[in-house]
């Protein structure tokens, strides 16, 4: 067993590198609504596993495209006693929930610590921080000025997050968020 500082310092050196929509700060906040989440279904993952795949999921952000699968690779063959002490299961189901925790991901979810990681990186479902992270990943990555990264900014959440976006919503997310979804969703079309 690990706590919640010593996995937040451990991962701290990894998200430092990320662009700053990807910062350790949405990681506690993935961490937190995670935990909220596990606490309300029925059979609930292990605290500890929560955690880990909470701050392990975007270890590697600062390449969007992969990031999923470094940080499922990272998981599976990393030697460091931060993750060593897991069963092989336990191990699988971490890495797993870092592979499947992206929007684009459409599959059935490996175990419901997937499902409690990907629905917990979604946020909550606020407007003005959906907007505020994709413009800070606009700045960060593209070197968008403000004007024009909130230009972005407004496009790629219509794409992704309005109505017929392409961003999955899991299933527990969808039960836990129902209006505050659907709210959302109809701001972002009048954006």
């Amino acid at each position: 067993m690990v706590t919640k500082q010593e996995i937040r310092n451990f991962v701290l050196p990894f998200y430092n590198e990320n662009d700053l929509a990807h910062q350790i700060n949405h990681a506690d906040l993935v961490c937190d609504l995670a935990l909220k989440l596990n606490d309300t279904l029925e059979i609930k993952e292990e605290v500890n596993l929560v955690l880990l795949a909470a701050y392990f999921h975007d270890l590697f952000a600062k390449d969007r495209k992969k990031h999923h699968e470094l940080s499922y690779q990272y998981v599976m063959e990393t030697k460091k006693d931060i993750i060593s002490f897991l069963s092989a299961e336990d191990r699988k189901k971490v890495a797993m929930a870092c592979l499947q925790h992206r929007s684009s991901f459409h599959d059935d979810f490996y175990s419901p610590l997937s499902e409690i990681v990907s629905s917990a990186d979604r946020g909550y479902p606020n407007l003005t921080e959906t907007m505020l992270r994709s413009k800070m990943f606009w700045m960060s990555k593209h070197g968008a000025d403000e004007v024009s990264a909130e230009q972005q900014a407004r496009k790629h959440m219509k794409e992704k997050y309005g109505i017929n976006g392409y961003a999955n919503y899991p299933m527990l997310y969808r039960r836990y968020f129902k209006e505050e979804l659907f709210l959302m969703q109809q701001e972002i079309e009048n954006l």
